[in-house]
């Protein structure tokens, strides 16, 4: 999965605008295709499991709500200047 990522990341060195674009979108889908069948379900998986049966909905609840948040603050900090040049 990293060298999608690190392909992804090379591909801003084209100096084409609409063949970096395409570049980096291909790359970006390699990666969602590797994550969702390998380590995509983990985080779910795990913390549905780990949760008592009384409050796994609270649990789920949480869980899914801080990786999001984490998710939002990853993305609008790290891939906010991405495009900038």
């Amino acid at each position: 999965m990293c060298w999608s990522l690190l392909a992804g990341g090379m591909c801003f060195f084209i100096q084409d605008q609409t063949a970096r674009t395409a570049a980096v979108a291909l790359f970006v889908y390699i990666f969602t295709i590797f994550y969702s069948v390998g380590e995509g379900p983990v985080p779910f998986m795990y913390s549905a499991e780990v949760f008592p049966l009384l409050q796994r909905e609270q649990g789920m609840a949480f869980a899914v709500a801080w990786n999001n948040f984490w998710g939002a603050v990853l993305g609008l900090t790290v891939s906010g200047n991405a495009g900038r040049q």
